[in-house]
């Protein structure tokens, strides 16, 4: 099953697939909130997921601060299933993912750094 997502100019999500038993467009939808605009203790933390289109081999995650530390992340498909996880020490504030066990497709990564968590949208394309 393939699913587009479109967001509306009033925090509407909309996730739209075709029910390939019946041939019918379904969708279902809901509200979001913005990540990465609050500030916490001043710090300001704004990931970057590069390159975006990415390959199955992987993308890399950019943070502003760059240091060194831990960092932990879970990518879910564009329905919400967890389908990857992981954790890794970043260097010079960049830490690699593979994405190998991903198909072609919208996927979401909620990243934990500095005790603040970011959500990032990732296309995985072959």
């Amino acid at each position: 099953m393939n699913a587009d997502i479109a967001f509306s100019s009033n925090s509407k999500l909309y996730v739209v697939w075709e029910d390939m038993n019946s041939g019918t467009v379904k969708y279902k939808s809901g509200t979001y909130t913005v990540s990465g605009t609050t500030e916490q203790s001043g710090n300001h933390e704004t990931a970057r997921v590069y390159p975006n289109p990415s390959l199955p081999s992987g993308f890399y995650v950019q943070f502003e601060m760059l240091d060194d530390a831990q960092v932990s992340y879970r990518i879910s498909d564009a329905q919400g299933r967890p389908v990857a996880s992981g954790s890794g020490q970043t260097k010079d504030g960049i830490l690699k993912v593979d994405a190998f066990g991903l198909s072609n497709g919208i996927y979401f990564i909620r990243i934990h750094h500095h005790d603040k968590v970011e959500l990032r949208k990732i296309i995985i394309q072959r």
